[in-house]
């Protein structure tokens, strides 16, 4: 499991987001449901980041949001998200 979903509050998100699975070539299977709470949208994580070499969320503009290729994630950086945490 990536995230603990035990720690994830199941509150409404202020946009709507899109999950795709790549496979190994490359390609994707078109985008998700649409992932609408922070439970949905981890789950759906959890659900493929062990199962497909890589996959994406996107918000409703189709910008990048997260990005886990081989488990990992690639996108947002460390250095990114410790920068917006110094924020709060």
């Amino acid at each position: 499991m990536l995230f603990d979903m035990s720690k994830i509050v199941d509150a409404p998100l202020d946009t709507v987001y899109y999950g795709y699975k790549y496979n190994k070539d490359g390609f994707h299977s078109g985008r998700s449901f649409p992932l609408k709470t922070a439970h949905d949208l981890m789950k759906y994580v959890n659900n493929w980041y062990d199962k497909c070499p890589e996959i994406r969320i996107t918000d409703i503009d189709d910008m990048l949001c997260l990005h886990i290729k081989d488990g990992k994630i690639i996108y947002p950086t460390e250095k990114e998200i410790r920068e917006c945490n110094l924020e709060d």
